[in-house]
């Protein structure tokens, strides 16, 4: 009698373990979109470049950036300084993550956008020397590469906001151009999923 108890409660348990299994497989994997608070280009020489439209805008769960820019002069070699920020909520109490000099930008522009969706950006369109009209539509992050990129391991990036200031000089150090992104992660589950009975 103890046997066929004891058989009873075990297959019982093992059914159960069955079920919270699979109904596990319901629930889908979390996504994480950026969400943009300020998004700035400024044109600080208008004789070098000319910015036309700065601005973000929201299609469904996604936000994307468009940028439109005249480069009134050829320029081949220039520099970047590129500054991450993260902050606490509503961009309180802001530490430095890393400062980048980045001389001769044009061989480098690749590994500067390594972080955006490759299936919408369109930074390839960028080929030196710069020079004539550009027009960037759809460029969002990648919220998995982005977090890998500047955080430890064992942090949860995806809860702290970010800050971004990269600035632009032409020859002898002459700033030209400027752009600031202030953003911060939402976490999420797709509606989509279907779900099993």
């Amino acid at each position: 009698m103890n046997f066929i108890c004891l058989l009873f409660i075990y297959l019982y348990t093992i059914f159960i373990l069955i079920h919270l299994i699979d109904s596990l497989n319901i629930l889908s994997s979390l996504k994480r979109e950026i969400r943009f608070t300020v998004f700035e280009v400024i044109s600080v020489n208008q004789t070098v470049a000319t910015v036309k439209e700065a601005t973000f805008k929201q299609f469904y769960d996604k936000q994307s950036i468009f940028v439109s820019s005249i480069v009134h002069e050829s320029i081949s070699n220039f520099e970047a300084t590129f500054i991450v920020s993260k902050c606490k909520m509503h961009y309180i109490d802001c530490v430095n993550v890393v400062s980048y000099d980045i001389h001769d930008v044009c061989p480098k522009i690749k590994f500067l956008t390594q972080f955006t969706d490759a299936k919408t950006s369109n930074g390839n369109l960028v080929k030196c020397p710069i020079h004539g009209n550009y027009d960037f539509k759809n460029i969002t992050l990648d919220a998995e590469k982005f977090g890998t990129m500047f955080s430890f391991p064992t942090e949860k990036w995806w809860e702290n906001y970010w800050k971004f200031k990269i600035l632009l000089f032409g020859k002898d150090r002459k700033e030209f151009a400027r752009a600031i992104l202030n953003f911060y992660f939402i976490e999420f589950r797709s509606r989509n999923n279907q779900q099993k009975i």
